[in-house]
């Protein structure tokens, strides 16, 4: 509880305290006959407000989706399958997280700058590129245990039943996998909603 207070309640209440007044000054009595919703007028009353928001909610919802599927997949091959390579595929996955936000975003923008016929620069898309390569590793290492705790024997049961392997992992491993799926995908649309340093480069003038 000591936690929460220092690290989330107060910096939270000095934010709101910051945001309701016209200069930022110490908490104090005096300050509060100086409290006024004015800032938050101005704010809403902007015409872009609503625009980056709705922007923000696609994005969030897009990333946490496509981040989620693809790490799927991928947690698939490197536990289930006899593929060669396929740690170095797991080791790929793992660079982003070494690779600073900023200069994800340069290397995008020279890449899609170059590849003038991938229209996604100035999209939204070009963000959902961005934030999906920068969290893939931790949706990776996240199914990936998910993947380790549900034993293959569920899989060979359908395969011998007669499914296919979408069907098998559409109707068996998913649901199974479900709790990890909605913890990745809400854990990575929160980090797409505060990433900054990429979204700041890679944003177009529309």
């Amino acid at each position: 509880l000591a936690y929460v207070l220092l690290i989330l309640v107060l910096p939270a209440l000095i934010l709101l305290w910051g945001s309701l007044l016209p200069y930022y000054q110490v908490p104090s009595w005096e300050g509060l006959s100086q409290i006024s919703l004015t800032a938050f007028q101005n704010a809403f009353g902007y015409p872009q407000v609503f625009l980056a928001f709705k922007n923000t909610l696609i994005v969030m919802l897009a990333t946490g989706l496509f981040t989620v599927a693809l790490g799927t997949v991928i947690s698939w091959i490197v536990v289930r399958t006899p593929l060669r390579g396929k740690r170095l595929l797991d080791m790929l996955t793992f660079i982003p997280h070494g690779i600073p936000s900023i200069v994800m975003g340069l290397c995008l923008i020279l890449v899609y700058l170059q590849l003038s016929f991938v229209p996604v620069y100035n999209t939204l898309w070009i963000l959902i590129i961005a934030f999906g390569t920068r969290y893939m590793t931790f949706t990776v290492r996240t199914m990936s245990g998910a993947m380790h705790q549900i034993h293959k024997e569920l899989e060979e049961a359908a395969a011998v039943g007669g499914a296919s392997w979408g069907r098998t992992f559409v109707r068996v491993t998913v649901p199974l996998l479900m709790p990890a799926l909605v913890g990745a995908c809400l854990w990575v649309a929160m980090r797409s909603m505060v990433e900054l340093s990429a979204a700041v480069l890679l944003s177009g003038p529309q």
